[in-house]
């Protein structure tokens, strides 16, 4: 398995931390979801590993989470990046713009925007 980059990995992992906390769950319960061993989910939780995307829609339906949330952790988790425009140019592309232009991409709305 190839690591996505560790912004997008501590994106993930700090998304379902808030979920699993949200639940009342511990590291425990969310290990026994996954049949393996709670060290794994903290790992991924701080960013260290990532997540199969197999393993991040078991956790998230045991949270109950779907729709834009779960596309937009999906594409975040996924280590080969979004497939869009910017795909044609990653010869020339590297580390945080790649992160830069997959958030931008996974981005449904804008919070603040400052001119300058």
């Amino acid at each position: 398995m190839v690591p996505a980059p560790p912004v997008r990995r501590r994106l993930v992992g700090r998304s379902l931390r808030r979920y699993r906390e949200n639940l009342g769950y511990t590291l425990s319960d969310a290990a026994r979801v996954l049949e393996c061993h709670a060290s794994k989910v903290s790992r991924i939780e701080t960013g260290e590993r990532g997540i199969r995307a197999k393993e991040l829609r078991e956790l998230l339906a045991e949270y109950g989470i779907g729709g834009d949330q779960l596309d937009m952790l999906t594409l975040l988790s996924d280590p080969r990046g979004a497939f869009g425009w910017h795909r044609e140019y990653d010869d020339i592309l590297h580390g945080a713009w790649k992160d830069y232009l997959l958030l931008e991409t996974a981005a449904t709305r804008v919070w603040s925007y400052e001119a300058q």
